[in-house]
């Protein structure tokens, strides 16, 4: 069974395992918005929304009575508008305009303004979350490149002329897998803070991948290693996720850190 470790998956786990995770138990599904406007790009304005956890929670105000069929949707059709809003959020976002909006609109279907004076603040609103963003990526850009640059100094780190950076923990005696080859290891990744994004080890099970399917400072280093290696590897954003990330578990433009611990070879 291959792993997944995609773009959309930034771990190592078996598909039967990476679905699991994928699918919550209680799946919210965000409406479309209705109006075809900029600012509905969670994407931009948001990329590191987690999914709200749907476990019941005691004592949440407003009180409501949900005991018909038709209120438990009711109350489900205001938990996706407000997953939706919790995509789109940014600084100054008024719940009591959003709830006139809404009452304005499904009671009367009108609208105290018109899209003249809708529009330019959408787009006032786009810019200032857009600023933010590259405030953002320039911050990564930087704290990336400080890591990189400081690692490199230590002496028991070598570094590739590709960027990557590697310290050899354990040495092991056998043989090295090719550019084809599928591969049993366990891991470790972190964030340069320490911060744990993904660990085969905490799961207490090895991942199986090939060394083609992952991100390319996995497959450079993995083809430097020997079976039994244990090495602790820096990847700079060009050779994790880029400027892309990976969804919610990636910020763009990352540094990323693993101990990886190559068991075998499964050709």
């Amino acid at each position: 069974m291959r792993p997944q470790w995609s773009k959309k998956t930034p771990v190592l786990r078996s598909d039967a395992a990476a679905q699991r995770a994928a699918t919550p138990k209680n799946p919210p599904t965000a409406p479309s918005p209705t109006r075809n406007n900029p600012l509905f790009t969670p994407d931009i304005l948001c990329p590191y929304f987690k999914q709200p956890i749907l476990e019941p929670r005691m004592a949440l105000q407003p009180e409501v009575e949900l005991t018909t069929d038709e209120q438990k949707v009711s109350y489900g059709f205001g938990l996706q508008f407000g997953d939706q809003l919790l995509r789109n959020d940014f600084p100054g976002l008024d719940l009591a305009a959003v709830m006139a909006g809404l009452q304005h609109w499904y009671n009367e279907r009108q609208s105290l303004l018109a899209d003249g004076e809708l529009n330019p603040s959408y787009d006032a609103i786009k810019a200032k979350q857009q600023a933010v963003a590259a405030e953002l990526v320039a911050k990564r850009e930087a704290l990336a490149a400080q890591f990189m640059q400081a690692n490199a100094q230590r002496p028991a780190v070598s570094t590739t002329a590709s960027g990557l950076q590697y310290e050899v923990l354990e040495a092991g005696e056998g043989a090295s897998p090719g550019p084809r080859s599928n591969v049993v290891t366990h891991y470790h990744g972190t964030f340069v803070d320490g911060t744990v994004f993904d660990s085969s080890v905490d799961r207490g099970e090895p991942a199986r991948f090939g060394v083609h399917e992952v991100i390319p400072g996995w497959t450079e280093a993995l083809q430097l290693m020997r079976i039994g290696d244990k090495w602790r590897i820096a990847c700079p954003p060009a050779l994790a996720y880029g400027a892309q990330g990976a969804g919610d578990a990636i910020p763009p433009n990352t540094a990323l850190v693993f101990e990886i611990h190559l068991l075998g070879i499964e050709e």
